[in-house]
């Protein structure tokens, strides 16, 4: 063992005898655990526990506050100082003054000889934070948007967010999707996606192997009731129609709801690729959630076009059904991969 060593170990030696009496300088005293849990570690502070003497040990508080920051945790954030962000501000402030502000007896006086409680940043918050990126804001009323959810910062504090006062709340809705694989004498799929909470239901399709030697260019799409179909498109049961209301045409009044839930109105074939139709939509009454909910349901494509009502009120028939599917829940990638149109074909 060479001298450098042996140097090295007293030095080492010296340093664990001056810390060891450097604790017991620190008196144990008897602290309730409230106090040590909240009032003094989460603060920052180094608390030992002695087990056997039913003490502890709190030393290394801080006197300065924590604040957060875009990139980093300051630390020379001092009593009585103020750090002021664009969608946020902080002071520094004493325990007492913090928790004392909504229950003064939420912070019991110190036992003699204790140190004093760490100091604490009062901050409040005027966004949301954000809830796929650490360390960024989102200002009020800013929606971001995934393929999985939604989220919106909102009015109302969020219980979540313990290091500010909030005066915002991040509100998150995930996606629902369906998907229905159309068999029969055509092909192809027709997806769907709607928020949890609920709202719009946003429709796609592309399908296949209309007969491109007649003039029926509009076909009729009918949602219904039941999801047993046969290999003819038969079955199904009635159109789905939970709110008992009168059969409606393609477009008019589905904001107001006066129409069955299950009529879809019209799908084109395209001009430009004959036989085929591609198509999306906004639905205000169909849904995924809640009590109009087709998921599980079937779906019909009929040979004519729905023009609901003739001129002296009798329903015509949109003709025999030549295309048919059971509609499924399903993941996001089903929308990832869903078609959509290149031109304006909407629903008729």
């Amino acid at each position: 063992m060479n001298k450098g060593t042996i140097l090295g170990l007293a030095v080492c030696f010296i340093g664990l005898l001056c810390v060891a009496k450097a604790q017991e300088k620190v008196p144990c005293l008897e602290y309730t655990e409230y106090q040590l849990t909240t009032l003094y570690e989460s603060g920052g502070c180094t608390v030992k526990r002695d087990m056997e003497l039913g003490c502890a040990r709190v030393t290394d508080c801080p006197n300065t506050c924590r604040v957060l920051t875009d990139r980093q945790r300051r630390r020379d954030f001092v009593l009585g100082e103020r750090w002021k962000k664009t969608m946020y501000k902080c002071d520094c402030v004493t325990t007492e003054v913090l928790l004392g502000e909504k229950d003064p007896t939420a912070v019991p006086q110190p036992p003699p000889g204790a140190p004093a409680y760490p100091p604490r940043s009062r901050c409040r918050l005027k966004g949301c934070m954000h809830p796929d990126f650490e360390n960024t804001f989102m200002k009020p009323k800013e929606r971001y948007e995934t393929k999985e959810r939604v989220c919106i910062c909102g009015k109302g504090p969020d219980p979540e967010v313990t290091e500010f006062n909030t005066l915002f709340r991040l509100k998150c809705a995930n996606f629902e999707f369906a998907i229905c694989k159309v068999f029969g004498e055509l092909n192809g799929t027709i997806v769907f996606k709607q928020l949890s909470s609920g709202g719009v239901t946003y429709i796609r399709g592309s399908i296949a192997g209309f007969d491109t030697a007649d003039s029926e260019l509009l076909h009729g799409v009918h949602i219904h009731t039941y999801g047993t179909l046969n290999s003819d498109c038969t079955g199904g049961g009635p159109h789905f129609n939970p709110l008992g209301l009168d059969h409606g045409g393609p477009m008019e009044d589905q904001v107001k709801e006066k129409r069955h839930v299950g009529d879809m109105g019209n799908i084109r074939e395209s001009t430009d690729y004959p036989g085929h139709s591609v198509f999306s939509k906004e639905d205000h009454v169909i849904s995924l959630v809640h009590h109009n909910n087709v998921a599980g349901r079937s779906i019909k494509i009929h040979s004519k076009a729905d023009e609901s009502l003739d001129a002296e009120g009798i329903i015509l028939s949109p003709g025999r059904p030549i295309g048919c599917c059971v509609m499924a829940r399903a993941d996001s990638s089903v929308w990832e991969k869903s078609e959509t149109p290149e031109k304006d074909d909407k629903y008729m």
